[in-house]
């Protein structure tokens, strides 16, 4: 069975969205190394296959991911913000914005460690 016919019926509040393997990389980078920078492509591709908004998928996989991880803290919910910024403008892919989303991703890390 392929992963787009498992998300059609897979439900919304059960879903969230990542980019992590290296080799599983979404149309149009196909081929190539797979990267945070790409998650927008995922939740387009989602949001197609679900009938909905992307902004429905990234309300929904965001509100997920926070569930899944425990994320409660407000300092927290802004860091996922800034990263997902930082993320999502695909076109970047300089030394500056690699530096920031791995400095973000760490203060996370950091963050769900010291509560």
């Amino acid at each position: 069975v392929r992963p787009v016919e498992v998300a059609k019926y897979v439900p919304l509040d059960r879903i969230v969205i990542e980019t992590d393997s290296p080799y599983l990389t979404p149309e149009p980078h196909r081929g190539k190394r797979n990267s945070s920078l790409y998650i927008h492509y995922v939740a387009e591709k989602l949001a197609a296959v679900k009938g909905i908004s992307v902004e429905e998928i990234e309300n929904a996989t965001y509100e997920n991911a926070k569930k899944c991880f425990g994320i409660k803290d407000r300092l927290q919910k802004v860091i996922c913000l800034l990263y997902y910024s930082a993320v999502s403008g695909a076109g970047s892919s300089s030394i500056a914005s690699y530096a920031a989303r791995t400095l973000l991703s760490s203060i996370f890390l950091i963050s769900l460690f010291i509560g």
